[in-house]
């Protein structure tokens, strides 16, 4: 453990004295993410996102809602979303 003096730059908060801080060192390394557009509605979307892992997958359908459908990771570069009908909007990996 350390003890160090703070001086606050900016924020969208406060330190508050006498209260305990975590701090975590960021070295700019940011995670791996790709977004993919389906424009034409299909039942399946084959997805090639070359990641190089099994990433989440969260779907915004084209009418702005969040869509829920079976998503089957093939390998750590290539998945498959299916729906129950056919469907356009983007799905968002990371």
């Amino acid at each position: 453990l350390y003890d160090l003096t703070l001086t606050h730059k900016s924020s969208n908060g406060t330190l508050v004295n006498d209260n305990f801080y975590s701090i975590l060192l960021f070295a700019g390394a940011q995670d791996l993410s790709f977004e993919f557009a389906q424009a034409s509605a299909a039942a399946t979307w084959n997805i090639t996102h070359n990641l190089n892992k099994f990433p989440s997958v969260t779907i915004k359908l084209s009418d702005g809602t969040v869509g829920q459908a079976a998503v089957t990771h093939t390998n750590k570069n290539t998945l498959t979303i299916s729906f129950s009908a056919d469907t356009s909007g983007t799905a968002y990996m990371n």
